[in-house]
Order: C-alpha cells, then structure tokens, then sequence
C-alpha cells in the first residue's frame, strides 16, 4: 500500500507539459549526424535545445534523404519505444546523456538511434545534442591525455565489411562538446597492394587509430573514408566508465 502511495504522490508531482514547451530554439551548436545506410555523414550546427521531459514524448530521427550538411537532416518523431536513458559523466556540473533506441536485431542491428547530449547549464535540465546516430554498430569510451582533460570516442561500426569503423573524438570541456579528431580503420591485406611500400603506408591507419582511442587530436573532424580491409582480428573498445567529475 505504501508503495502505490509513493508512486501516486510522484505521478501527482510530476509536472505536465506540451511538447512544444519541452524544446526550444537557441544559438546552432556543433553536432554529428550519422544514417548508416546512405545520407547524413557529417556535422552542422543545431539550433534546438530540448528539456529531458521531451523524451518522453518525441525521439529523435536522422532523416536519410539529406546528403549536404544541414540541420534539417535531425528531425523528432512520436516515440514508439522506450528508449535506455544513461548519465554517462557529468563535466564541471553538467550532465551528459546517453540514450539508446533499441530495435528488434533487424540486420543483426541492436540499437535503431543513439544520441549524445550535453546539459547546457548545471541542473537545468536543458540538453543540446552534439552526436545522433543510426548505426549498424556502435560503442563508447571516455578518454584523457596531455590535449584532452575529458574526451570521448563515439565508434561506429560495420560487420561484413571487413569491421570497418570510423572513431570521432569530442572534447567535452567547452560550453559544447567539439569534434576534435577522426580515424577510420579497416581490413588492410598485403595481396590487395601492388607495392610493399603501399602496404606500409595502408597500414599507419592502425597508428592514427591508436592513438585518437588514446585521446590524442588526429585526422580531421570530417573522417575519410575507411580502407576496405582490415587485419584479421582487433582489440575490442574499452568499456565505457563515469568521466572524472570536475
């Protein structure tokens, strides 16, 4: 009985909102927009901010149709599945978000959208996305270096193509997160080069690799296309973990 009492009173406590209360316009903010089957592959600058309360209500949708940068490519659609909501880190008082739309394995895919975003003022409740996704496969991992006091790796992957991915790693300590660096990395065999010294330089993409995965600002913030080999096997991404709290 006191447990019903207990979820009544927070139901009655809860405030009600319109959707079109729960998101606003602000000043373009830098954010990644990914589909992986065609479409968006870059970033442009978002002018939204949206308050947590409107993921329950709206998710968010990369629309495949846009191949120039443009904001119009990240759309919100009515939810129709409850999304994993994760406070992945919190930096100098403000929360950073992941969530995760879940789908039923089509294409062996197990997530259908993944976002990030970053609270725009402590306890505000206010968020600016600067990483949306429709991946095949994706993964995480916070990261720290000489350059970078707290990063964060973003991975998108590719079964059957040799495991392509392409890493991009954003800063999180502006007043918005920032891609600062690119790798892409895939199957490199030394029978699909006609020299050995192609083969040697093919194979200096595994170095960038390593060392973005270490938080270290390599590439551009555009990624070139992967190589269409990789060699057989690869370390698996770092787990991810809580950020420091600064």
């Amino acid at each position: 009985m006191l447990a019903r009492l207990l979820v009544l009173i927070t139901i009655l406590a809860t405030p009600a909102f319109a959707a079109d209360e729960l998101i606003r316009r602000a000043e373009p903010r830098s954010c990644f927009l990914f589909s992986w089957g065609k479409g968006p592959n870059w970033k442009t600058g978002v002018p939204i901010e949206f308050h947590r309360h409107y993921l329950n209500l709206k998710q968010p949708y990369v629309d495949d149709r846009y191949f120039d940068p443009t904001p119009d490519a990240l759309t919100w659609i009515d939810r129709t599945v409850a999304p994993t909501i994760s406070q992945i880190a919190r930096v100098d008082g403000r929360i950073v978000l992941r969530v995760d739309y879940p789908i039923d394995g089509k294409f062996g895919r197990d997530i259908e959208c993944v976002m990030l975003a970053m609270e725009t003022a402590p306890k505000s409740g206010w968020f600016a996305p600067f990483f949306v996704a429709q991946p095949e496969l994706f993964s995480g991992l916070f990261v720290s270096s000489d350059s970078i006091r707290i990063g964060y790796v973003a991975s998108l992957e590719f079964s059957g193509t040799g495991a392509m991915r392409t890493h991009h790693l954003f800063d999180l300590t502006g007043s918005h997160p920032v891609a600062v660096g690119a790798a892409s990395a895939g199957r490199v065999r030394s029978i699909d080069f006609d020299t050995d010294e192609e083969y040697k330089e093919a194979l200096k993409m595994f170095d960038l690799e390593a060392k973005l995965l270490n938080g270290e600002q390599v590439g551009a913030d555009q990624p070139a296309a992967a190589l269409e080999s990789k060699p057989q096997g690869k370390e698996k991404p770092k787990p991810e973990s809580e950020a420091r709290t600064q």
